[in-house]
């Protein structure tokens, strides 16, 4: 991925557009529940991606404003899921969770540039 993309996406965070989709892991989500660091981990173990600090490592890919309300439907499912892999005590669940995210992730963004992580909509929410 190209580091300029990264670093503007890190410093312009509040004027992202709702056609853009920032790869994060829920995070703030997360952080009531077993720990942020764990949830981190355990996420990145499964879906071999690197999630980072919003200000540090933050992947972008834009997508059209016209597919943003799609984007919300898939994201939201997404983010789901990886809670419920993240949060089981079922190991087969969750390795087989993870690969249906991570095929759910790679379906709907095989027509971008960069493809990591879980998806969040960047919506202000």
């Amino acid at each position: 991925m190209d580091p300029g993309i990264a670093t503007w996406a890190a410093t312009n965070v509040g004027v992202v557009t709702s056609g853009t989709v920032i790869l994060v892991g829920a995070l703030t989500t997360w952080d009531n529940h077993r720990g942020r660091d764990h949830q981190v981990t355990t996420i990145e173990t499964n879906l071999g991606t690197r999630i980072g600090d919003l200000g540090t490592r933050i992947d972008v890919v834009d997508k059209k404003v016209d597919e943003v309300k799609e984007e919300i439907k898939h994201t939201q499912a997404i983010a789901l899921g990886a809670a419920y892999v993240s949060f089981t005590g079922n190991q087969a669940m969750k390795n087989k969770w993870a690969k249906d995210i991570e095929k759910y992730v790679m379906s709907d963004y095989k027509d971008c540039h960069t493809v990591k992580g879980i998806a969040k909509v960047a919506s202000g929410k």
